[in-house]
């Protein structure tokens, strides 16, 4: 009887109350309301002031780490976070160039509209929540950006110094480089190391001399001066020339006698300068002074070789 009656209760059918409609009509309600609810309109839950370390938001994951130490399966590390609530620090980008990185509401809410795109951060961490198995929209705070005006001297190393401290995920496109490294901090793989910068980019200001990729053809003489290149022509002639004189005085000087051919001489003296030795010194002298010529010609040549200035 018991069973019959509990049966009847979850399928009334026809002899249903209006009460009990009204019942599920709600349940059902709250039920379309929760997904909205956690796609957006949610408010920084921490609001605590940047630069401030007297606050700590991290999760207390030592229990977890500690079972992945014991068993790193695979499948332990996809869900390791499953059921969490982490903490993210989310630099906010809102009226400024970057808002397509992360662009919030003006009471600092991420936007739930259709049409209103919260920003790429957003959109990431959405993802890796949704395939990690954690929440992240009810425990986020907001990080300004970097400001000379309220920060001072301080840099964007600091920001993500201090926000690793705090939160558990800092969100923004940081940088991996050795100095932040050192300081402990930890990046997702994937990103390039910014430690060395090699390259130069010179901003174009559309017309002129740098208005065109290909409108200065002579890019590569910016290293030097121009006394400075007119001294390296001289030396490379005086050298040939001289290295000739020395052929003509000791036939012995070189492996093969050049005889009466210094646009020869020249030749193998220039292309030193491209670290090609053609030279065959065979008198100690001739070895001393193109070792010197060759030591000489390497350190012009290398910054030329590694400073690139990109128009």
């Amino acid at each position: 009887m018991a069973a019959q009656d509990m049966a009847t209760m979850r399928r009334p059918y026809s002899s249903f109350s209006s009460s009990l409609f009204f019942q599920h009509l709600l349940l059902l309600t709250a039920f379309l309301l929760l997904p909205m609810s956690l796609l957006g309109q949610e408010a920084p839950y921490y609001t605590t002031p940047k630069f401030d370390r007297t606050t700590t938001h991290r999760t207390d994951l030592c229990g977890v780490h500690s079972l992945l130490f014991q068993n790193q399966t695979v499948d332990n590390i996809r869900n390791a976070l499953r059921g969490f609530n982490i903490s993210v620090g989310l630099v906010d980008y809102t009226g400024t160039n970057e808002d397509l990185l992360s662009k919030l509401t003006p009471d600092g809410k991420i936007p739930s509209a259709p049409d209103d795109y919260p920003g790429l951060f957003v959109v990431l961490m959405d993802e890796l929540a949704s395939r990690a198995g954690f929440s992240w929209r009810n425990t986020y705070g907001i990080i300004p950006p970097l400001s000379s005006e309220t920060d001072g001297n301080r840099t964007w190393t600091d920001i993500l110094d201090w926000s690793v401290d705090t939160y558990d995920i800092s969100v923004d496109y940081w940088s991996k480089s050795t100095e932040r490294i050192n300081k402990g901090i930890s990046f997702p793989h994937g990103w390039y190391d910014a430690s060395i910068i090699m390259v130069e980019k010179i901003a174009s200001s559309g017309s002129g001399r740098n208005g065109g990729r290909f409108s200065n053809m002579f890019s590569f003489l910016q290293p030097f001066d121009t006394s400075v290149w007119i001294l390296i022509v001289v030396s490379i002639i005086f050298t040939g020339l001289l290295y000739q004189l020395l052929d003509n005085m000791d036939s012995f000087a070189d492996d093969r006698s050049l005889g009466t051919k210094p646009l020869a001489s020249i030749f193998f003296s220039a292309i030193v300068f491209t670290t090609h030795f053609e030279f065959r010194p065979n008198t100690a002298p001739s070895m001393v002074r193109f070792f010197f010529v060759s030591f000489c010609c390497l350190c012009v040549s290398h910054p030329l070789l590694f400073r690139n200035v990109i128009y």
